[in-house]
C-alpha cells in the first residue's frame, strides 16, 4: 500500500524541486509533476500538463522516451487526443524508481519526444534529495 504524503512533506519536496530547477527552463522546456496515489500505486498512467503538451508535444499519439539519471531509457506510450497521458510503460518507470506519493518529477524535453527525468523525493531522509 502506498503511503500518503503529508501536505508539509509535499510542500518541502516542491520547494526543493523549485530550488534545484531554477534556471532549467533556459536550456530545455521543463515541467514539474507531483506524484499522487494513482500515479504510483496503480501506476498505469500519468497525466501531463495541458499547457506544456499544447506547446511542445505532437497532436498525435507517439512513443515518448524517459531517461533517468543512470541514462536508462523507458519507452512510454503518449495518448495525445483523449487524456494527454503517458501509459503503456509508465508503470514500469514508476516501479523501477520506487515512486511514492508526493515525489516531484522534473521532466526536461531534451529532444523531440525524449525527456530527461529527475526525481525529487518527498522523503528527503531516504536519499540526498533527488534521483
Amino acid at each position: 500500500m502506498t503511503t500518503i504524503a503529508s501536505h508539509k512533506d509535499r510542500l518541502a519536496a516542491w520547494t526543493r524541486a523549485r530550488e534545484l530547477t531554477s534556471g532549467f527552463e533556459l536550456d530545455y522546456p521543463t515541467f514539474l509533476k507531483s506524484m499522487n496515489p494513482l500515479s504510483v500505486s496503480d501506476g498505469s498512467w500519468l497525466r501531463l500538463p495541458k499547457d506544456f503538451v499544447t506547446k511542445y508535444l505532437p497532436e498525435e499519439d507517439e512513443i515518448i522516451t524517459l531517461i533517468d539519471k543512470e541514462k536508462n531509457e523507458f519507452k512510454t506510450n503518449y495518448m495525445a487526443k483523449k487524456r494527454v497521458t503517458l501509459y503503456g510503460g509508465w508503470k514500469e518507470f514508476a516501479i523501477a524508481h520506487n515512486l511514492e506519493d508526493g515525489d516531484i518529477l522534473v521532466f526536461r524535453l531534451i529532444r523531440p519526444l525524449v525527456f530527461e527525468v529527475l526525481i525529487i523525493r518527498v522523503d528527503a531522509t531516504k536519499q540526498w534529495g533527488y534521483d
